[in-house]
């Protein structure tokens, strides 16, 4: 007996009616592996959103630590501009204090220089003073020698003197253009050079001696100068 179309008609009509038939007609034409596949899609999906919802949870917990470490970067960016604001303070103060301490040092050289230089029998012309030509000369002092030849004492002056500030000190001494400077502020010359520490690096007289500077300290006069310069 041949089989029709009005025959296959009425199988999927009956198959539609008979779910029982249907899922027994699919058995018997798709391998148990594709049978599956429903099954295992379904715990593929369920698989695949758990772990969507455990990376969401996960995101969740990342977002909150970002949260956490941006709200302590803020207070470190505080804590940065409160010492800051600190330290700048301290800047201006410690300015302040190398302003007093220099001029202490500039006193400090007067009176001993004075001392020291009436002691070799100079003159000492008025009050000392500093001038400023491209670089601060801190006492200028007009003295008259015991031999009667007016000169000028351009001096120095360090709380802490170190063998560095002698030798730039002398560098500058021996500058044209520094004495063509002093001249023009009205101090010709010659000069006798002095350089003045409260307290002095050990090597600073031995390179004072070799430069021809005279030094000082709150003790006297260390080192003599060498003749006076034009």
């Amino acid at each position: 007996m041949a089989f029709t179309v009005e025959d296959f008609e009425d199988l999927i009509k009956l198959l539609r009616e008979r779910p029982e038939w249907r899922q027994r007609l699919l058995e018997v034409l798709l391998t148990e592996e594709f049978l599956k596949l429903p099954v295992q899609f379904q715990a593929f999906r369920e698989e695949v959103l758990e772990r969507f919802d455990r990376m969401e949870s996960q995101l969740g917990a990342v977002e909150s630590r970002l949260d956490a470490v941006e709200n302590r970067l803020d207070r470190v960016e505080s804590r940065l501009e409160a010492l800051e604001t600190q330290v700048r303070a301290v800047e201006t103060r410690l300015g302040r204090l190398e302003n007093v301490i220099g001029l202490d040092a500039e006193n400090a050289a007067a009176d001993a220089l004075g001392y020291v230089l009436e002691l070799k029998g100079f003159k000492l012309a008025g009050e000392p003073g500093f001038v400023h030509t491209d670089g601060e000369v801190d006492l200028v002092w007009d003295v008259e020698s015991p031999a009667g030849e007016r000169l000028w004492v351009v001096a120095e002056a360090k709380d802490r003197l170190r063998t560095e500030d002698v030798y730039r000190f002398a560098q500058r001494l021996r500058d044209p253009g520094f004495k063509e400077r002093l001249r023009a502020a009205g101090i010709p010359g010659p000069y006798l050079p002095y350089i003045f520490g409260i307290v002095k690096e050990f090597r600073a007289e031995r390179r004072a001696a070799e430069l021809g500077l005279g030094l000082i300290t709150a003790r006297g006069e260390a080192v003599a100068p060498a003749a006076p310069e034009s």
